[in-house]
């Protein structure tokens, strides 16, 4: 289960990396580092995954796995959210 998942956190990490490197070059400075910043997490993080999915067994390794899953999605994605509406705004 883990290891599909880290394999579709994979493929977004490269499509919105590749996303970030093609169709944000009219933003700003800030906004490009955002998201350049939120890929490499991005990436980090499910190779991260990768790792715990394998060497760990059992309820610690859904636990963990889904700690760094879970943080895949809030940081990674509140990072790519602000890059894209191009605005820092507090919610």
């Amino acid at each position: 289960k883990w290891m599909q998942v880290s394999g579709v956190l994979g493929l977004t990490a490269v499509v919105l990396g590749a996303y970030g490197a093609h169709a944000m070059k009219d933003s700003s400075d800030s906004m490009r580092e955002t998201w350049r910043t939120a890929s490499n997490y991005h990436f980090i993080h499910t190779m991260a995954l990768v790792v715990s999915s394998t060497t760990f067994h059992g309820k610690k390794r859904n636990i963990v796995s889904s700690l760094f899953a879970s943080g895949i999605l809030v940081f990674c994605g509140s990072c790519y959210l602000v890059a894209f509406m191009n605005e820092r705004k507090p919610y």
